[in-house]
């Protein structure tokens, strides 16, 4: 299983990527007045999954019904506001760490 984690053009491996890169990736967007897309890149070893923030352009879905696991994914995405766009840098962390729980 792979993570990655893209803010904007930056990108980085989802759990290898720390608190304060994360935070900065995000506060230098919102001082460049840029909007902020967030993508989380998940291979299950030949079943991919993409969730994203409603700020991300052309990044629709696959249309495979998701397993229980990818559902938990899913969920919790929803769950820490991901899927809005009130999300922060403090909702994408608290959902990396809860994510590490369901991977």
């Amino acid at each position: 299983m792979d993570a990655i984690l893209k803010i904007g053009d930056g990108e980085r491996k989802l759990f290898e990527a720390d608190e304060h890169w994360i935070i900065d990736q995000i506060n230098q967007r919102k001082r460049d007045s840029l909007l902020i897309c967030i993508q989380v890149l998940i291979d299950f070893g030949g079943r991919k999954m993409r969730l994203t923030t409603p700020t991300c352009a052309g990044t629709g879905g696959g249309g495979l019904a998701p397993t229980s696991q990818e559902k938990q994914i899913f969920d919790l995405w929803d769950k820490m506001g991901m899927n809005t766009n009130d999300f922060n840098a403090g909702k994408l962390i608290a959902f990396r760490s809860h994510l590490k729980k369901i991977l």
